[in-house]
């Protein structure tokens, strides 16, 4: 530790001369031997805590193991994350959300009392704040609701999440839509 910390670039060697490729990195976990797997790589930061001067713990934010990259960690989304748009009906609601801002799950229950409009939209915004530029985004309607299934799409921007049902909500009845979402950036 240091009070004036500096940063550490770790490099492979560089070409020299006229159009020379660099070499390449290689970060491996340890061999596993027999029918044992090998070591996972993990890639680790610490997280802002309360002032003072104990260092933070860290956590891992990227994780290979085998043949899977997993994202670990975010913030859990909210219900009041998530805006539905006019087009579910006055008396609509998100019932229930699960993830982070990279992957997760919303719920949208209407109402009996409403006749929902087409193509209607809920707009997710994001718990952890700005990605620095519009992730890339896809979603998809889970077949577990009771609503009519239908294609969704989505765009991002670097603040929000906006997925549209591309099908009319049943009307006068009450129903439930599934959406799960992943936004990679």
């Amino acid at each position: 530790t240091s009070a004036s910390p500096t940063a550490i670039v770790v490099n492979a060697t560089g070409g020299s001369g006229t159009n020379i490729a660099g070499a390449n990195l290689v970060l491996a976990g340890g061999k596993g031997t027999g029918n044992a797997a090998g070591g996972d790589v993990l890639i680790q930061t610490s997280d802002a805590g309360a002032s003072g001067t104990t260092l933070e713990s860290l956590t891992t934010k990227l994780k290979v193991s085998g043949r899977r990259v997993i994202i670990p960690g975010g913030t859990a989304i909210a219900v009041g994350d998530v805006a539905l748009g006019a087009g579910w009906g006055a008396n609509a609601t998100v019932t229930a959300v699960s993830g982070t801002d990279q992957r997760g799950t919303i719920t949208v229950t209407t109402s009996a009392l409403d006749t929902p409009l087409a193509v209607p939209v809920l707009t997710l915004t994001f718990k952890d704040g700005t990605w620095g530029s519009a992730p890339f985004s896809v979603a998809c309607m889970d077949d577990q609701g009771s609503g009519p299934l239908a294609a969704a799409s989505c765009h991002a921007t670097a603040t929000t999440l906006v997925i549209t049902y591309d099908g009319t909500p049943t009307a006068l009845v009450s129903r439930v839509y599934t959406f799960n979402y992943i936004v990679l950036g």
